[in-house]
C-alpha cells in the first residue's frame, strides 16, 4: 500500500497540473467498492467547483474544492493498487478506471484501482458503504429506517425521562408537606396538653361550653366572638393548627404544578435546541484532518509522549495510524534501523535519546524517499505514470539474508502484529 512518500509525490505531482482547473464533469464507473459517497453526489459536488488545491494527509490524497455555495473536499484513499493519473482527454482510458474528472483546459483526473481496495468520497458526505454490491434504493431504505429508529427512540428516552421525573418530584413535594404536617400536628397537641394542665375552671372538650357559656366547637365563635374556620386567624390574630395544615397543603400543590411546568419547560428548550433554527440549512464542515500525528513536522516532546508507557511493540506502535498517520511497513522498519533500535522492543523500554533518534531517523528517511519519488516495489507510480527510486536505498526494507550495508551481518526478517519486519541484528538492539 502506498505510504507517505508515494501520496505526497502522487499529490504534489496532481497539484501541479490541475492547480486552478475548473471540473466540467464527472464520470464514476457503476463498481460500487471503491465509492464512500453515493456517485451522483459527488457529481453533483464536482462539476463547476475549481481546483483550489491537492495536498496529502495522512495517506489521503485531498482536492480542495472552490464552491459557490461554500468549499469542499474530495478525499482519495489509493488502497493496495490504486493510481491517480492525470491525461490528455484524447488518451484511451485503461481497464479499471472507476473515476473520470474532466477539466475546462481538456486534460481529465483519472482514478484507476485494478482492485478496487481505493476510496472516493467528498468530506463530511460519507454516506451507506456502497462498496458492499447493495443497490442504491436499499441503501436509501436501510438510511432511513435508521434515522427513523434513531428519532423513536429519542422520542422514547425524552418521554421515559419526564415519566420518571415527575411522580419523583411529586413524591419529594409530598413528603415534605407531611413533614411539615406532623411538626405542625406535634405541636398543636403539645399546645392542647399544655391548656388542660390550666386551673381555669374552663372546660376545652370539643363541643362543650367554656366558664364564659360559649360554645368553641370548630367552625363556631370564640370568647371574642370570631370565627376559627381553617386559616382564618383566632381571636389573638394567630392562624390556627388547622389553618397551617390547610397552607402546607396548598404550599405541596403549588410545588408540583411548579416542578411540572419547570419539567415542561426543560423539555421544550431541548427539543427547540435539537430541532431549532439553528440546526437548520447546510452543514458546514471542518477540513479533513487525519487520525493521528504528522510525521513530517512532529515535534521531540509531542512525538515522545505519543509512545511513552506503551506495551506494543515499536513497530505496531509506529503503524498505529491514530499515533502517526502516513507510516507504513516500508519506513518503520527503514526508520527503525537508522535509530538502531530493533522492531520488537517494547515501547515503554525505548529510552528518551532513542525515541528521539526515531524521529529524526523517520523525518529523514520520509523526506528522502519523497525526494526520489518514493518506492515502487508493486504497483505504485506517480501522477504521470513513472515508477519511484527509492527502493534502491533501502536498508532493510526486503533484504532478508543480504548483507547489511552497514556490518555486512545478513538482514534478518521477523513477524510482528501479522506485519513483516526486517532488521539488523547487530546494528539494532
Amino acid at each position: 500500500m502506498p505510504e507517505l512518500p508515494e501520496v505526497e509525490t502522487v499529490a504534489n505531482g496532481v497539484n501541479a497540473r490541475v492547480r486552478g482547473e475548473r471540473v466540467v464533469a464527472a464520470w464514476f464507473s457503476d463498481k460500487r467498492e471503491p465509492m464512500k459517497t453515493e456517485p451522483a453526489r459527488m457529481e453533483r459536488v464536482l462539476t463547476g467547483a475549481v481546483i483550489r488545491r491537492v495536498h496529502r494527509v495522512g495517506k489521503t490524497v485531498v482536492m480542495d474544492l472552490a464552491r459557490a455555495d461554500g468549499d469542499q473536499q474530495m478525499l482519495i484513499h489509493l488502497g493496495m493498487t490504486g493510481r491517480l493519473l492525470v491525461n490528455e482527454a484524447e488518451a484511451p482510458r485503461v481497464k479499471h478506471t472507476h473515476a473520470v474528472l474532466s477539466l475546462e483546459s481538456g486534460r481529465e483526473v483519472r482514478f484507476v484501482d485494478p482492485r478496487r481496495f481505493g476510496r472516493l468520497s467528498i468530506f463530511g458526505m460519507e454516506g451507506p458503504d456502497w462498496g458492499r454490491g447493495g443497490k442504491r434504493e436499499a441503501a436509501l431504505k436501510i438510511a432511513k429506517k435508521s434515522v427513523k429508529e434513531k428519532a423513536r427512540s429519542a422520542d422514547k428516552l425524552r418521554a421515559k425521562d419526564t415519566a420518571a421525573q415527575v411522580p419523583k418530584l411529586r413524591a419529594g413535594l409530598a413528603d415534605s408537606a407531611a413533614g411539615m404536617a406532623g411538626k405542625l400536628a406535634k405541636k398543636a397537641a403539645a399546645s392542647g396538653k399544655g391548656a388542660a394542665g390550666k386551673k381555669s375552671g374552663k372546660s376545652t372538650a370539643a363541643g362543650k361550653s367554656t366558664a364564659a357559656g360559649k360554645s368553641t366547637a370548630a367552625g363556631k365563635s370564640t370568647a371574642a366572638g370570631k370565627p376559627t374556620a381553617a386559616g382564618k386567624p383566632t381571636a389573638a390574630g394567630k392562624p390556627t393548627a388547622a389553618g397551617k395544615l390547610a397552607a402546607a397543603g396548598k404550599l405541596a400543590g403549588a410545588g408540583q404544578s411548579a416542578g411540572t411546568r419547570k419539567l415542561g419547560e426543560a423539555r421544550k428548550s431541548s427539543e427547540t435546541r435539537e430541532t431549532g433554527p439553528g440546526t437548520a440549512g447546510p452543514v458546514k464542515f471542518a477540513e479533513f484532518a487525519g487520525s493521528g500525528a504528522e510525521p513530517l513536522t512532529i515535534g521531540m516532546e509531542e512525538f515522545q509522549a505519543l509512545f511513552r508507557g506503551r506495551k506494543t511493540p515499536i513497530k505496531s506502535a509506529l503503524l498505529n495510524q491514530k499515533l502517526l498517520h502516513g507510516v507504513g511497513n516500508i519506513y518503520a522498519d527503514e526508520a527503525l534501523f537508522r535509530a538502531g533500535v530493533r522492531p520488537g522492543r517494547q515501547t515503554a523500554r525505548v529510552t528518551r535519546v532513542e525515541l528521539e533518534r526515531l524521529r529524526v531517523g523517520l523525518v529523514e528517511v520520509l523526506r528522502q524517499a519523497i525526494a526520489l519519488g518514493g518506492s515502487s516495489v508493486s504497483d505504485y507510480v506517480d501522477a504521470e505514470g513513472s515508477r519511484g527510486f527509492f527502493q534502491m536505498e533501502h536498508r532493510v526494507y526486503q533484504r532478508t539474508g543480504e548483507p547489511c550495508r552497514v556490518c555486512g551481518r545478513p538482514i534478518r526478517k521477523i513477524v510482528i502484529g501479522g506485519r513483516s519486519s526486517h532488521f539488523c541484528p547487530h546494528c539494532q538492539r
